[in-house]
């Protein structure tokens, strides 16, 4: 689709900080919920005692689940992302496939019971003044019951795929993105199965079991393209004229699958989430 750049400019910019403020207010609710999941019960009372009442009417089943004796963890994480974004002017017949180049992201993440912390960022530039470039932040709260997650992350280090429906390997400047993903949970099964047990090792699973899964995702995407440079690398064959400054795609869905934990022994355990997604809400 194309869009003048100056009006596109305004509405991607407006787009940027309503769906800011959603997030903000997305991560405010899941903290809240995770707080009172994590809690002792006997410091449970009042509202959010009252809130824990209702979400938690069964107690875990000790047999199967417990609290870890170590509540605090750090760890190292290591992850890398592969996407691509697909432009296409149907009045022009033409089209660009960008490539996002394979970063490997190095960094930590730290965790006291459900609540936890992390940062990675691009080897390749850990130590460049450029701070935002190629890296993720993310923040978690995985409760027994209820939970979720954030992160937000970059990338500047594009190549274009295909150009015109024909393979184009080749390095390209000036495209940026940025990338906030949310998701909450719900664990039907919460007295026998341990989400966090899994994910931040707040609970231990003593024996196997699994458990229906239910949540909600939401994904904002971003890209950031300069036209001259666009232009200048598919050697004019998408005139700047043509070229958009910001792209913006949201997406809301709702999930629901089936996750599972494996327990080898007291220091061991194997675990596995299938979550299909249904979007609702799919908008650029």
């Amino acid at each position: 689709q194309e869009k003048g750049q100056g009006a596109d400019d305004t509405e991607g910019k407006e787009k940027v900080k309503y769906s800011s403020a959603c997030m903000k207010k997305i991560l405010f609710i899941l903290f809240v919920f995770a707080i009172t999941d994590c809690l002792p019960l006997q410091a449970q009372t009042g509202f959010f005692g009252n809130i824990w009442e209702w979400f938690t009417r069964e107690k875990s089943d000790t047999l199967y689940v417990t609290r870890s004796a170590h509540p605090f963890s750090i760890k190292a994480r290591t992850t890398t992302i592969i996407n691509t974004s697909d432009l296409e002017w149907q009045k022009h017949d033409s089209s660009l496939s960008l490539l996002a180049q394979p970063t490997f992201k190095a960094g930590f993440h730290i965790s006291y019971r459900g609540i936890g912390l992390g940062f990675q960022k691009d080897v390749g530039n850990l130590f460049s003044k450029k701070g935002d470039e190629n890296m993720e932040l993310s923040a978690s709260a995985y409760g027994r019951v209820l939970g979720g997650d954030f992160s937000y992350s970059t990338s500047s280090h594009y190549s274009i795929n295909k150009l015109n429906g024909v393979i184009c390997d080749k390095d390209i400047e000036g495209v940026k993105s940025r990338r906030m993903y949310a998701n909450a949970y719900y664990v039907f099964n919460n007295r026998k199965f341990s989400y966090p047990a899994a994910q931040t090792q707040s609970y231990r699973q003593k024996r196997n079991c699994g458990s229906v899964i239910a949540g909600l995702s939401f994904i904002h995407n971003t890209l950031e393209l300069e036209p001259d440079a666009m232009s200048a690398a598919t050697e004019g064959k998408i005139p700047v004229s043509h070229i958009i400054k910001h792209s913006v795609y949201n997406s809301l869905s709702i999930n629901c699958g089936y996750g599972y934990n494996w327990v080898i022994d007291r220091q061991w355990m194997l675990h596995g989430t299938a979550l299909p997604s249904l979007s609702f809400i799919n908008k650029l």
